[in-house]
């Protein structure tokens, strides 16, 4: 006898939203056909759109750069990132099933993404 687990697939939308004028390296179509690839095995299909440019003044500190680490590494955001989310938050619905990936310019740091655990938010250079 032969036993079939079957799952059901799980859709996740991707939105990109870039700041300040920040452009992403790829298409849409190459950044959605990638990341299926990469998750088609765990039944997960992505979804991918691009929000329109948002600006925002997020730069408390004055020094030009996203600032991207703060006390406690990868569990919370620094206060400038939540300048970023509040901003758009204010003018956008953001949605808790969806992932949101707001394009930022390179701050220095080496890092080229953030995202705490168990959030919905992340940062990408």
């Amino acid at each position: 006898m032969l036993n079939v687990v079957s799952y059901n697939k799980i859709l996740i939308t991707l939105v990109v939203v870039p700041v300040n004028n920040t452009t992403c390296p790829v298409s849409k179509d190459e950044l959605k056909n990638r990341l299926n690839q990469i998750y088609a095995q765990a039944i997960v299909e992505f979804n991918v759109t691009f929000a329109s440019n948002f600006d925002v003044n997020y730069d408390l500190d004055g020094d030009g750069k996203l600032k991207d680490k703060g006390k406690e590494t990868f569990s919370s955001y620094t206060d400038e990132m939540n300048a970023v989310i509040n901003a758009y938050a204010e003018k956008n619905s953001i949605k808790k099933q969806n992932l949101y990936l707001f394009l930022v310019k390179d701050p220095g740091t080496g890092n080229q993404g953030y995202m705490p655990i168990k959030n919905n938010l992340a940062f990408c250079i």
